[in-house]
């Protein structure tokens, strides 16, 4: 079991997070799919999935690791925003770009709202 000798690591990386990704968007419920569903959808083996991650929890983490980037990134541009634009202004444009990021993430919003309270809190590492 393990990853292929010649397989190029880190496009094997993010294909695994591509298809789990893609996975999620094509679910309702909030829940990570199989390793064999990735694996399927990934086109490599359970034990390529099992090379990269110890757990689905990594695998989960791994795919939350653009979400809370990109979330990140858009609080730094919400904050840029302050000087620019003004009290209701502010506000309006604050909640129409939260609207937008929660409608393009919500798979993974969902999922990481499932998983924290499953959790009772998020994983320290995000904390």
């Amino acid at each position: 079991m393990g990853r292929p000798k010649d397989a190029d690591s880190a496009q094997t990386f993010e294909r695994i997070l591509a298809a789990t990704l893609s996975l999620l968007t094509d679910q309702v419920e909030p829940k990570l799919p199989s390793l064999r569903a990735v694996a399927k959808r990934a086109d490599v083996s359970l034990g390529t999935i099992q090379y990269y991650f110890d757990s689905k929890d990594q695998l989960l983490e791994a795919c939350l690791d653009g979400y809370h980037e990109r979330l990140g990134a858009l609080g730094a541009s919400l904050i840029g925003e302050v000087g620019r634009l003004e009290g209701r202004a502010l506000v309006e444009h604050a909640i129409g770009e939260l609207y937008r990021f929660a409608r393009r993430e919500r798979g993974l919003l969902r999922l990481r709202v499932a998983s924290t309270v499953a959790q009772g809190e998020l994983p320290p590492s995000r904390q």
